[in-house]
């Protein structure tokens, strides 16, 4: 007797229901609510620890938050202050509180949403186990995996996209496997939608379109849909999930007359990548191998090596299984209904597999020499810290998943991983090793200010600044200097005419050697004249405005 969709929903729940009630104790009460109050607290409890010295630790974050401030309180503000440089959403979802002093000053406006995005990502990674697992406990404890990891946990409270970035990437996930195994079109547009966001929070949410596009279409050709049908699912997939992408490609041909502007532009991309190319800083360019060791390397640091082999050993599980059963795509004889209970864990397998989208767009990424990361002693550089390890923190919900998965259906299993995991975080903390941390406080990535920040913050009497923003942007918050009294390239008409004539709109000049203020002006008759040097270090100079 075949059961109808409705019947298969409510046995789904029900199956859920008494999975629940048979787990006593603290796995009786409410999964969820305990899931979402604890990473609540835990968040909380990070951003209060690092708030005093830590939460503007990286250079990049200090970034965010100017480039939303230059929105809401910038010489010219508006929106084409968000320039072209990173992706917008972030930024933009800082606005209602970063024109607010205090919340720019200490961090706190991308702070709060990087909290945000770190409770709902838990949630989400932990209903997509769910899901798949059919099982609370081993869904619970893969998130905690996730919420537990210390530098998951540190970029939970500072202002950086990645938590923003990894609960877009997760939702799209949960409604894509949703979909896969429903074929509902709702599941699939909302899908969608959660890809737009993605890819107007990080490049790596690009990856996303031809990836769930291809395997949209591969779930199609194994399940014998028609023409109609596959056209349909794919339209109605690209054209929301593609539109973040035509926007951002449009931004750029309206405000730089160059739609990729973003990747080629003078100090973005594209050039970043040659001068690193140049100074020997692209160990994994042209070596697959060596990048796929690098990103390795790197995941096992942020993850911890323990639950990173956990991790390993769970994949294998997870693949030869599914091999076995001849199930990597699992063809629904009747599409229009769910498969049985007992059997949903099959039909969801080719959704698990994106979860290690990031392993490899980083690894093809670092093999191209688009990224970099450098490992002491393994990228032939002679550096302290892991530099740009926090690209594997967006493998940590693929890491997360597969650990779940190992402590799915036994008992001993479940506790015997939890163990070991615990054991790796504590570990972690004990030792301090959160390298993640460690690179944005002395790393490269680090943004510590510098004697021409506290200076300014000293001596500054009014008026406006001339300054490089490619140069000297992430350095503006550490002088206490309202952001309306920079002028630089976003500031339009001030701009080009004070790189004609420095004297007609500023009263300060701060340079250095080499960059665009520098090289328009340094030989100028009127800046010699105008203008006397007030300060010196071995790169920056500051110059004032004669009585």
């Amino acid at each position: 007797m075949l059961l109808t969709p409705q019947d298969l929903k409510q046995k789904r729940r029900k199956s859920l229901r008494l999975e629940t009630k048979k787990t006593q104790g603290f796995f009786a009460i409410n999964f969820q609510t305990i899931l979402c109050i604890f990473a609540f607290l835990l968040s909380t409890f990070a951003f209060l620890f690092y708030f005093r010295h830590f939460t503007l630790a990286y250079y990049d974050a200090k970034s965010h938050l100017q480039i939303a401030k230059q929105v809401t309180n910038g010489l010219t503000p508006g929106f084409a202050q968000l320039g072209g440089v990173w992706l917008p959403l972030f930024h933009l979802l800082m606005l209602p509180t970063v024109w607010i002093d205090f919340f720019y000053y200490s961090g706190l406006s991308g702070s709060i949403v990087s909290m945000i995005a770190y409770v709902l990502a838990s949630f989400v990674l932990f209903k997509t186990c769910q899901f798949v697992f059919q099982e609370n406990k081993a869904a619970f404890l893969a998130a905690l995996v996730f919420m537990l990891n210390p530098n998951v946990l540190y970029f939970s409270c500072i202002p950086m996209m990645e938590s923003l970035y990894l609960l877009t990437f997760l939702a799209a996930l949960y409604f894509f496997i949703k979909f896969i195994s429903t074929e509902k079109p709702q599941h699939l547009v909302l899908s969608a939608l959660c890809t737009f966001f993605a890819t107007l929070t990080r490049y790596e949410g690009w990856s996303l379109i031809p990836v769930m596009a291809a395997a949209i279409m591969l779930i199609g050709w194994k399940r014998k849909w028609d023409y109609c049908k596959l056209e349909g699912m794919l339209i109605s997939y690209l054209t929301l999930a593609g539109f973040g992408v035509a926007l951002w490609l449009l931004w750029n041909a309206v405000i730089f007359k160059n739609p990729f502007y973003f990747a080629f532009g003078e100090y973005l991309a594209h050039a970043s990548q040659e001068l690193l190319s140049k100074e020997g800083l692209l160990p994994t360019k042209g070596n697959p191998l060596l990048a796929l060791i690098h990103y390795n390397v790197a995941s096992g640091a942020v993850c911890g090596i323990v639950v990173y082999l956990l991790f390993v050993l769970g994949l294998c599980l997870y693949v030869l299984k599914h091999l076995r059963k001849g199930a990597i795509v699992a063809p629904h004889k009747n599409a229009k209904k769910e498969l049985n209970c007992a059997k949903t864990e099959f039909s969801h397998s080719p959704g698990a597999y994106l979860f290690l989208l990031p392993f490899f767009f980083h690894t093809l990424a670092l093999s191209l020499g688009q990224i970099a990361i450098l490992i002491p002693g393994l990228s032939g550089v002679s550096i302290k810290e892991m530099f740009n390890v926090r690209f594997a923190l967006l493998l940590a919900p693929a890491v997360a998943f597969f650990v779940g998965y190992l402590a799915k259906g036994r008992r001993f299993a479940f506790w015997g991983v939890s163990f070991i995991v615990l054991f790796q975080v504590v570990l972690m903390f004990a030792r301090g090793d959160i390298v993640t941390l460690k690179d944005g406080v002395s790393g490269w990535s680090s943004g510590k200010p510098g004697e021409v920040e506290k200076w300014l913050s000293e001596n500054y009497d009014g008026g406006l600044i001339l300054t490089d923003a490619h140069a000297n942007i992430c350095r503006f918050i550490d002088t206490k200097i309202p952001m309306n009294r920079f002028i630089h390239q976003g500031t339009f008409g001030y701009w080009q005419e004070s790189l004609e004539n420095p004297a007609k709109h500023a009263k300060w000049i701060w340079m250095t050697q080499d960059d665009r203020v520098w090289k328009a002006i340094w030989k100028k008759d009127e800046f010699r004249k105008n203008f006397r040097q007030v300060f010196k270090d071995e790169k920056t100079l500051v110059y004032q405005k004669k009585e």
